[in-house]
């Protein structure tokens, strides 16, 4: 089969059922302990798994462990169905129903099957095409291969795919340009959008996505371009979701990648519900879940509660990286309306990993012995500021008052060490300014200036300056954050100011890891109510942050709030350069108003990709999804970075609970590149 000849689309099937106890891990754990020998063997009796074998009546089927799915290819379509379940409790199929043009429409035909592993093939000669797909870990793939130009039709009409659906999965159009495939009870399976395609020149060809009865309609406006075409649209879906159980819980507010707090080889995630109500009140709820083969485990192996009424504890969650070095990672929690004494001051707290997992109590809490501090409103690791060996952390208090001005904010820094973090601060800041909010958002930024010590970023959104009210500013400190006589220095390396009133930069910064290969880390920022929200990435170089930025995005949609949370996630794709996410929870359409938005935009040699690489969206008005999203690590250990997303608005249906809150969770993949086009992505979760 000629690759340079293909029309695809690419598809992902993974659907998480709540009420199982999810698929039995495979033996991924030990790939690491037999070397690398033993690893690419292992890896390959698992990729062995999902080749298609024969069965009677010309049917083939293949399993798909880490999607616990079934995939069943008949002479009648392709049959998705759960793998575990005796009797599915869904099934979704899919058949190729015809192409052409408006008038012109060919049926498709059964054909021969051809087999080569994990991927299968059938032949339909009357259309002039080879459908085909290939079963692999990140799901199922989908592509039909076509020989000639449709010729017939109306005039001028556009190109038509058409692919019938069946099975117990309902379909409904999910914005202009997406379908969501939901189950009976309306919990959301697959998300089918992220439409892209491109002639044999590599230029973009205008096309939609919509429903027609009982099938999806692809339509391509391909006029005046050369062939072959390559279409690619995707179905995004979390691999795992979680969700809370009370109502207006706020599971999901926070969001992080926990590190490996079990030293099991996999990364592990946390998730803060700040308004959970245990023993007492809104008095916040932590939750961690750890990683395996399949990704998180579907509940959660440790949590830990506020203790106090109104304590909000979880409002921020973060991996604290090894703050005594002994191996496993340790997270921080931060609980911003804590008291202690004084009202609302804040408290922050460290819980050690360890073989067994996190201890059942803080070893280390800090408070700023002020009311209304709101410490620990946001919580980080600092990385490794002093380059000691040991992992570092950094709190954020942006209501914190200062001898000078009321409500400017702090953020500190705490070392660690073998005995654990320091009990006081090592170093503090401030913007200098009233009523500025510094600290409303802390980060590592990575090594910015190439020197080989961590820097950090802080966000201050409601700075002050020249005439812009609100307009925001971000700062970053260079590691060791001392001076050469040893004293410790709060002046910046870097700042930079939005000069737009009320845009409130700095509402969320995090370090972007390298998005542009140069060896240096870089950083992106959110200013979400910069119109309907923008976001900034600065790259790192030799002599530090450029003074402009280097890349820009912003959101066509109002509202947006384009930028609410932004994070680096690694490298998600495989191509060897970090990527990054940024959240925009008001974005909605006229069916589901503040559903809210993700976006994925990937690095590469030049910087960040101008378009994002896709957009997922919750499908539930008011779940505010993207007000929170983190990379996560590797959960499932296959060599890509992962990703989690908040929503706190999602309901849980099957308890009754509104705005309970839900964190959704989405592997990374490597992308399959073909010699047509190397740089053509979409969402392909494949190895």
């Amino acid at each position: 089969m000629r690759r340079s000849s293909l029309l695809w689309t690419a598809l992902i099937l993974t659907t998480l059922l709540l009420s199982s106890a999810g698929a039995p891990a495979g033996g991924g754990s030990a790939a690491v302990q037999a070397g690398d020998w033993m690893n690419r063997a292992w890896q390959g009796i698992l990729s062995s798994e999902y080749r298609f074998s024969p069965a009677p009546g010309d049917v083939f089927s293949a399993p798909n462990r880490a999607q616990d799915l079934r995939v069943r290819m008949e002479a009648g379509g392709v049959q998705v169905t759960p793998r575990a379940e005796e009797r599915p409790s869904w099934a979704l199929g899919l058949r190729l129903q015809g192409i052409g043009r408006e008038g012109a429409m060919a049926g498709a035909r059964p054909g021969a099957f051809r087999t080569d592993g994990n991927r299968i093939e059938q032949r339909h000669e009357t259309l002039g095409l080879t459908e085909w797909y290939v079963n692999d870990r990140g799901g199922l793939e989908q592509g039909f291969t076509i020989d000639a130009r449709p010729g017939s039709g109306e005039s001028r009409s556009p190109l038509i795919l058409e692919v019938a659906y069946s099975g117990g999965l309902k379909a409904r159009q999910d914005g202009p340009d997406a379908v969501l495939f939901v189950t009976s009870d309306d919990r959301r399976a697959v998300r089918y959008a992220g439409l892209r395609v491109a002639d044999a020149a590599g230029n973009q060809v205008g096309a939609s996505l919509g429903l027609v009865p009982g099938a999806l309609r692809l339509t391509v406006r391909d006029a005046g371009h050369p062939y072959p075409l390559i279409v690619d649209p995707t179905v995004v879906s979390a691999a795992w979701e979680a969700l809370g159980d009370q109502f207006d819980e706020r599971f999901g507010n926070s969001v992080s990648g926990a590190g490996d707090v079990n030293g099991d080889g996999y990364a592990d995630v946390i998730v803060g519900a700040p308004r959970f109500d245990g023993g007492f009140f809104d008095e916040g709820r932590a939750f961690v879940f750890l990683g395996s083969a399949n990704g998180p485990a579907p509940l959660p192996a440790w949590t830990a509660n506020g203790g106090q009424a109104g304590a909000w504890f979880g409002y921020s969650v973060a991996s604290a990286g090894d703050v005594n070095r002994d191996g496993y990672a340790d997270v921080i929690i931060g609980a911003k309306l804590y008291d202690n004494v004084q009202v609302d001051e804040g408290r922050a707290y460290v819980y050690l990993g360890s073989s067994s997992g996190l201890s059942t109590v803080p070893a280390w809490t800090a408070e700023p012995d002020q009311n209304g501090a709101s410490f620990g409103a946001s919580v980080a690791s600092a990385g490794d500021v002093n380059h000691d060996g040991y992992g570092d952390v950094i709190v954020g208090a942006p209501d914190f008052d200062t001898q000078v001005n009321v409500d400017e904010g702090q953020a500190f820094v705490y070392l660690g060490s073998a005995s654990g973090l320091s009990t006081t601060p090592w170093w503090s800041a401030g913007s200098h300014l009233f009523s500025s909010a510094y600290g409303f958002s802390v980060a590592a930024a990575g090594d910015v200036n190439g020197d080989g010590f961590g820097d950090i970023i802080v966000g201050a959104p409601l700075f002050d300056n020249a005439g812009f009210p609100d307009e925001g500013r971000v700062f970053v400190y260079a590691g060791p954050l001392f001076d050469p006589n040893g004293q410790g220095t709060t002046n910046p390396i870097w700042t930079f100011d939005s000069n737009r009133t009320q845009a409130q930069l700095g509402y969320s910064v995090a370090g972007a890891g390298d998005v542009n290969g140069n060896g240096i880390a870089d950083v992106i920022v959110g200013a979400p109510f910069w119109g309907t929200g923008q976001v900034l990435a600065f790259y790192g170089s030799p002599t530090g942050l450029s003074l402009s930025p280097d890349w820009n995005a912003k959101s066509n949609k109002n509202p947006a709030e384009f930028g609410s949370s932004v994070a680096g996630i690694g490298d998600v794709n495989g191509d060897g350069i970090s990527d990054v996410a940024v959240g925009a929870p008001r974005v909605g359409d006229m069916s589901a108003a503040a559903e809210g938005s993700v976006r994925v935009f990937y690095g590469g040699r030049i910087g960040l990709a101008n378009t994002p690489a896709f957009n997922i969206q919750a499908s539930q008005a008011n779940a505010l999804f993207g007000g929170a999203v983190a990379g996560a690590g590797d959960v499932n250990k296959d060599g890509v970075a992962d990703f989690i997303v908040g929503a706190i608005g999602l309901d849980n249906i099957s308890v009754g609970a509104g705005n309970a809150g839900g964190a959704d969770f989405f592997l990374g993949f490597r992308t399959r590149k073909t010699a047509l086009s190397p740089t053509l992505h979409g969402i392909r979760f494949t190895d």
